[in-house]
């Protein structure tokens, strides 16, 4: 705020103080001499403070940024390396000042009429009523420089609103090129901090908002920055208003100039008939504001009087005529100023002592004031109410910028496949995009850079591209490759970027696979029968190069009863609970992998097998016990329990099948392992003697060990006895042998 601004602001605080005196000292006996001497003494300071009034351009109470500038980007622009951020928009604060009314207060027993008109006077007082938004645009090129302006008065007289877009301003080359304005809705406000404002009363011309952005965010209220401005106050009183506005150019060069102007209510005359529809007829009683300060209309008419009665030689004039509209406001204040050109001529001829006629001129300027305060609606255009405030944008285009290298990056260094994949597809990041790739390439033939999957850009300028590898020739045998990649753009060539390919067995042979290295684990892990628990590892060729989240696996029933997919692992846990169907005769299970840069494509099948389901044979139960040996070595085996078999049904529960017949036992010579530890080299068999005895499910049988004759406790060692029982369950017949494993100790 500039030191005119300060001038006003205490003009108008000196202004109240010395007119509430006049007031006192005019309802006073005018005949007593001590009473007209410091009404004279009153005068003299009043004239002396309007003497020092600022007047002119109104930076009065609005600060802004005094100038700016913004860089173009060019068409196409994209961010290289090095480049400096390009902002092309702007946000700038407009801070208006208002009456600070935090101690303004009315007496309780005011009437409710008065206590409105307090609290709407308040609300105008501490709020602005009207803020313009302008625009204006000269195509000069001169950075330095910004062309010439009109003059703030000639500004304040020019009727925007009526111009069009690109009317010329001046005789400097600016261009009009929009407005808005926004408005105090008094009515709707409720509290005189939190203002409401209404949407644009007034729109000409772009909003220069950026892309993206609605129009009525061009110019806005900010509450926040307003509290945030009121913080820094003692008391957190408001003295402050701030808006906002965001500005973006068009894409052309030269100079913009925004401009602001406000119409605050710093000095509240008596209002218009518009404002509030009453009638042309002053209300003795109603009061008009100086700032805080209120004074009532009967007490000013007094001392307009007293003034018109001392002035009256210099035509002045009158108050009545300019409140009744006999007389216009321009011819008001064009004779005003021919009667103060009159006093200065009166009062250049007064002698060093006679100051009554060297405040002459002055008392003109004060009498014209408290006559257009005494006119409705007139104080809304006092210097006091209104500021205006501009500053120049200067806009261009960037500066050459040097050519930046060329550079390439791989989402990643290595790469795993399958060869029945066909190609691999690996994301990769370019700089500039109409480059070339250039490839060192070893048995790898056909590699090429595609266009990438977006045309977005990343922050520093590069675009994604695709690296295309082929691997589905007679040159892609398993193995691993190495491959080199440079970039060539702007007339240069990046450094080399590697990129290694493991290439890893995956072609049916035969009836398996070459994707899977232990396909005897599998085939053993699905020797199922009815009902089974599927637990499952299986091992890729790729071992821990490729991520087990690539895989999947899927296992059928010929029922249709299963039918899952296991995805992300080469395993089949307990807690997967993949159950064999009671009613299943094959399981069809197949292994998948899906290249995560290949994701178009559907899965590749590394494995494939169909497995027969059988139905479960006898259970064997119980520990056998080993009695001791007679003299002929012979000794019974008891506790060998043989039941009926069982399966785990869909539903989770359990059904049990039936024995045929009598089970049959064996002990095959390969499966005696007894030592004497007397006499190692001493071999021995068992035989069984005799049919097996039962009891319930429970069997003995009869052995003889033929062998050397061994020392009790000399003797150890262990045989299995084969058991063979026939069964069926769920209509299915098995005849399945299981053996039973005997430790002995003689």
């Amino acid at each position: 705020m500039g030191s005119g601004s300060a001038g006003k602001v205490y003009f108008v605080l000196y202004l109240a103080v010395i007119l509430e005196l006049l007031i006192i000292i005019v309802e006073r006996d005018e005949a007593e001499e001590h009473l007209l001497a410091k009404q004279k003494e009153s005068m003299k300071i009043l004239e002396s403070i309007l003497g020092q009034m600022q007047t002119g351009a109104g930076s009065e109470g609005i600060n802004t940024r005094p100038q700016d500038q913004i860089t173009l980007k060019p068409a196409g622009y994209i961010k290289e390396p090095g480049d400096p951020e390009i902002k092309e928009d702007r946000t700038y604060v407009i801070e208006v000042g208002v009456t600070d009314v935090a101690n303004m207060k009315i007496d309780n027993s005011a009437s409710p009429a008065d206590k409105k008109d307090f609290e709407k006077k308040r609300k105008m007082l501490a709020n602005v009523q009207e803020l313009e938004y302008q625009v204006f645009y000269n195509a000069s090129s001169d950075p330095n420089n910004a062309p010439v302006f009109l003059m703030d008065d000639e500004a304040r007289k020019t009727k925007f609103a009526d111009l069009s877009e690109g009317a010329q301003i001046g005789d400097q080359g600016w261009q009009f090129q929009s407005m808005r304005k926004i408005e105090l809705d008094v009515n709707n406000t409720q509290d005189y901090r939190n203002p409401i404002y209404k949407p644009y009363s007034l729109v000409k011309g772009p909003s220069f908002v950026p892309p993206g952005k609605t129009d009525d965010s061009a110019f806005t209220y900010s509450q926040e920055k307003t509290d945030n401005l009121a913080k820094l106050n003692y008391g957190n009183s408001i003295t402050k208003r701030a808006f906002m506005v965001r500005f973006q150019p068009p894409a052309k060069g030269g100079w913009y100039k925004l401009r602001f102007s406000s119409r605050t209510n710093k000095v509240l005359g008596v209002a218009s008939a518009d404002d509030d529809g009453s009638s042309k007829e002053l209300n003795p009683e109603a009061k008009i504001n100086i700032g805080t300060v209120q004074l009532k209309v009967k007490d000013l008419i007094k001392v307009e009087k007293e003034l018109r009665k001392k002035l009256g030689a210099f035509s002045v004039p009158t108050a009545d005529d300019l409140r009744g509209k006999k007389i216009t406001l321009d011819d008001f204040n064009k004779r005003i100023i021919d009667a103060k050109a009159k006093a200065a001529e009166v009062a250049a001829q007064a002698g060093p002592n006679d100051q009554e006629k060297a405040s002459l001129a002055n008392r003109v300027e004060l009498y014209g004031y408290i006559a257009k305060l005494l006119a409705p609606g007139l104080s809304q255009d006092f210097d006091q109410n209104r500021g205006s405030i501009e500053f120049n944008v200067f806009v261009m285009n960037p500066p050459p910028r040097p050519t930046a290298p060329p550079k390439i990056t791989l989402e990643t260094d290595l790469v795993r496949v399958f060869e029945s994949l066909g190609y691999i597809e690996v994301p990769c990041q370019v700089f500039p995009s109409n480059g070339n790739p250039k490839f060192s390439v070893k048995d790898i033939a056909g590699a090429e850079i595609r266009a990438g999957n977006s045309t977005a850009t990343t922050g520093e300028g590069f675009v994604s591209k695709i690296l295309y590898i082929p691997i589905q020739n007679a040159n892609t045998a398993v193995g691993n490759y190495n491959i080199k990649v440079a970039w060539e753009g702007n007339g240069k060539v990046s450094e080399e970027v590697p990129l290694a390919v493991n290439v890893f067995p995956s072609k049916q042979n035969g009836d398996s696979y070459t994707g899977i290295t232990n396909s005897d684990d599998i085939e053993s892990a699905f020797d199922l029968s009815m009902g089974d628990l599927i637990l499952l590892p299986a091992a890729a060729t790729s071992a821990s190069g490729i991520s087990p989240s690539e895989y999947s696996m899927t296992i059928k029933s010929d029922n249709g009863v299963l039918d899952a997919s296991i995805k992300g692992k080469l395993r089949i846990d307990a807690s997967d609970a993949k159950y064999v169907p009671e009613s299943a005769r094959s399981l069809d299970f197949e292994i998948f992998w899906k290249s995560r840069y290949n994701e178009k494509d559907p899965p590749l099948l590394i494995y494939k097998k169909t497995f027969p389901v059988r139905p479960p044979g006898p259970r064997l139960r119980g520990l056998p016990v080993v009695g001791s040996p007679n003299t002929a070595q012979i000794f019974d085996v008891t506790n060998f329990e043989v039941e009926p078999p069982s399966v785990r049904s869909d539903d989770g529960s359990t059904k049990t099948g039936q024995l045929e017949g009598t089970p049959e036992f064996a002990i095959d010579p390969s499966d005696v392992k007894i030592v004497n530890l007397d006499a190692k080299d001493a071999k021995y068999s068992l035989k069984i003697i005799g049919s097996p005895k039962q009891s319930g499910s429970k069997f003995t049988i009869q052995a003889q060990l033929v062998g050397p004759k061994y020392k009790p406790g000399r003797l150890k060692g262990s045989f299995r006895v084969n058991v063979k029982a026939a069964s069926v369950i769920n209509g299915q017949r098995s005849n399945k042998s299981r053996k039973y494993t005997v430790q002995v100790g003689f």
